[in-house]
């Protein structure tokens, strides 16, 4: 096989493909567009005008079976004098349909509101739908009240053009209103809107966490090189050493390290004869073992490391918050059969109860989730049944009820082009883990180039190829941003027991000085059947916010940012300069120009390689920048600029792990650092960590921090290096 390059694209791409619909149903007052919005029009969108057969004007209405009928009525309207009347008797059809509305892009992200009231049986519902150019319908999207509705409720639709991929691309959308149910109903529908949801807004106001360079956010002008460091790999650390685990184990799963155990913690899958989700722990990271757990019968005996039968791979997160003990750890899996998403809670991470909203999420079969501890958020996502493989969001709060899954991300133009020049026939994505890091959400694609097709010559589950690991940055884990696809895990070299397909678990691991995570490696690609291939798992590490770097060589180069809202009073930079390189900055206010005292003359120079390095000025301090909006120029030779932040310089912090949060004083005078600090020396990082909660919890209980402060220092201790040996 041919190892894929590493590549760099640069070049305008056409629009990324591949948006689709979220449905939801809300509550609501009279729709109106956001700010940022565009509303199309619908002719006659709040039913005031009826030709003299009473249908409404300009709307189609067709009808097929008997009785059925759609109308404007006087009874009762959401708002104005009239709304539609439709009457859908049982083992009839009635479709009343809209304007056309043309679709400008792919890509392009759509709305429809209305106001339904149920009167009797089963609602109608609304839908939207798709036409190609030659006006044959193609793809639809509809939602329904429950049947249990009472008075005027707004529906919601949103959606996006199908990909090119899965159909012709079309080329107009209309709003239209179905009523099909068996037993019939009748529905009253008012005040339809049709919007284009707005574009990414940019948010000038920074976090007091890295920025890092993944994507252009930040970034206004540069003449910097934007470099992706692939990670440094090792292992692998986890082979098939058991029956049940066959010549297979893949981590479609999760690693870290819990500081309840006091030990990093895996879940991985093993496959021989269908998927198993097994365990396997360790004191450092590198040295694996797999306990047995005696929980699952294989062959007439518990004593192995099993976790759950019929389940592929598995997302498992640990939630300290959660009130309930036994729901401290969380896992979303692919349960086959059936072939469902399911979620489980448990108390050790070994024994799961269901949870009681199963399945939690529809399926297809890649599915990874982590938890952004800071916003209490689960964000799961998950391959859909879509015709193409590709990556879904799904939020939850309570890792039970789950947002509809909706579109993130898939391969476009660039992906495809990449796969094109090297010889594959197709590009597409085969997961996508995302992880809150710094200020923003981190994700890794995986890129699965397909070099054969199928049985039956599509692109679908016998398809053949090689699959590498990309990244992304998103700012609402909608819009993801790649400038440059450069795999930061590589496949193996020729012969290599990871030259075929890579993988990366579903979290990440952080330490003061190194970002890390767990990664699935095949000796060869999809298409061999399975036991022809073996797979194993590795370790893959960066130094720390390492992904992504801007580079200068021996000239001066800079990187302005847009506009920013600071509220730290230092400025901090994570940088890797040669001997003779040098980091300054300059600060401008809005308009561009240079503040006083805060000149790039004015600036000292960070030198060497730096983590955490503050950049000074003669003479100011940048405390004095106070509420004003601002943008940093960053001049560097010689070197990597890797992230900057902005935050407060007495932070509580545990070795460069920095929680953002003020260190302040309590009523005695001491600090909460100090209070921590008191309780040395530990003996491990498993008391370190327990010693922060009991003090947090205690300034917690005085009123001397918030819930979202105290969660962040929680956090900061648990990925220090203290007591870690």
């Amino acid at each position: 096989m041919t190892t894929t390059i590493a590549r760099r694209y640069t070049a305008l791409a056409a629009a990324i493909l591949l948006m689709t619909c979220l449905l939801s149903i809300t509550v609501m007052g009279l729709g109106q567009a956001d700010a940022g919005e565009t509303t199309y029009p619908v002719n006659n969108p709040s039913f005031e005008q009826a030709e003299p057969s009473g249908a409404p004007t300009d709307w189609t209405v067709s009808t097929s079976g008997s009785g059925g009928s759609a109308a404007i009525t006087e009874d009762d309207a959401h708002s104005g004098d009239n709304s539609l009347r439709v009457e859908q008797p049982a083992g009839s059809t009635v479709i009343v349909t809209g304007n056309l509305t043309p679709v400008d892009r792919q890509g392009q992200r759509f709305v429809v509101r209305g106001w339904m009231y149920l009167e009797d049986g089963a609602s109608a519902a609304l839908t939207v739908q798709y036409y190609n150019e030659a006006g044959t319908r193609r793809h639809f999207r509809e939602i329904r009240l429950p049947d249990d509705s009472t008075g005027w409720q707004q529906l919601e639709v949103k959606f996006a053009a199908p990909p090119l991929v899965v159909e012709p691309f079309v080329t107009d959308v209309a709003v239209m209103i179905r009523a099909d149910s068996p037993g019939g109903g009748v529905t009253l529908i008012d005040d339809l809107e049709l919007i284009e949801e707005a574009p990414e807004v940019y948010d000038p106001v920074l976090g007091q966490k890295q920025e890092l360079f993944i994507d252009d956010y930040r970034i206004d002008t540069t003449d910097l090189e934007r470099v992706v460091h692939p990670g440094d790999k090792s292992g692998p650390v986890v082979t098939p050493t058991e029956p049940w685990e066959s010549n297979m184990v893949q981590l479609y799963g999760s690693a870290f390290y819990d500081p309840t155990y006091e030990k990093y913690r895996m879940w991985y899958s093993g496959i021989n004869r269908g998927w198993r989700l097994l365990y396997a722990e360790s004191d450092d990271g590198e040295t694996w073992t797999k306990p047995d757990l005696g929980l699952v019968e294989y062959e007439g005996s518990t004593a192995n490391n099993i976790v759950m039968n019929a389940a592929g791979g598995g997302g498992v997160v640990y939630d300290p918050h959660d009130p309930d003990p036994n729901r401290r750890y969380k896992l979303l899996t692919l349960v086959n059969p059936p072939r469902t998403y399911q979620a489980f809670f448990s108390p050790d991470g070994l024994t799961w109860t269901p949870s009681p909203v199963n399945p939690a999420l529809p399926a297809a079969d890649v599915v990874t989730v982590d938890y952004d501890e800071e916003n209490r958020l689960f964000i799961a996502m998950s391959k859909q049944p879509f015709g193409v493989r590709a990556f879904f969001l799904s939020t939850s709060t309570d890792f039970v009820n789950w947002t509809t899954p909706e579109l993130a991300l898939a391969a476009d133009d660039i992906d495809r082009q990449a796969a094109y020049d090297n010889g594959a026939l197709e590009a597409q994505a085969y997961g996508f883990p995302v992880v809150a890091y710094g200020n923003d959400y981190v994700g890794f694609p995986w890129i699965f180039e397909i070099t054969g097709t199928d049985a039956s010559g599509g692109f679908g589950g016998g398809a053949d190829g090689p699959s590498d690991v990309e990244i992304a940055a998103s700012r609402d884990l909608l819009n993801w941003h790649r400038p440059d696809r450069t795999p930061v895990v590589e496949l193996g070299p020729d012969g290599s027991w990871d030259d075929g397909m890579v993988f990366t678990a579903s979290n990440i691991n952080v330490s003061d000085t190194e970002v890390w995570t767990y990664y699935g490696g095949w000796d060869d690609t999809h298409g061999i059947p399975g036991g022809q291939r073996s797979a194993a798992i590795g370790k893959v590490t960066w130094r720390k916010d390492g992904w992504v770097s801007m580079r200068a060589g021996s000239q001066i180069g800079t990187l302005t940012t847009k506009e920013l809202s600071v509220s730290g009073d230092s400025l901090y930079v994570n940088a890797e300069l040669a001997a003779g390189g040098s980091l300054r900055a300059e600060i401008l206010d809005a308009h561009g120009d240079p503040i006083p005292g805060f000149t790039v003359a004015e600036s000292n120079p960070v030198t060497g390689d730096q983590l955490k390095a503050e950049l000074t000025w003669d003479g100011a301090d940048f405390a004095a920048i106070g509420n004003q909006l601002i943008k940093i120029r960053f001049h560097l030779s010689d070197g990597h600029l890797y992230s900057f932040t902005v935050a407060d310089g007495a932070t509580i912090a545990f070795g460069t792990s920095d929680s953002g949060v003020e260190n302040r004083t309590d009523a005695n005078g001491g600090t909460l650092v100090d209070e921590v600090w008191s309780n040395a020396p530990f003996r491990n990082h498993g008391q370190f960590v327990r010693t922060v909660r009991e003090v947090v919890g205690s300034w917690q209980d005085h009123g001397l921090l918030t819930r979202r402060e105290a969660q962040a220092i929680h956090v900061a201790a648990a990925r220090s290096d203290i007591g870690r040996g």
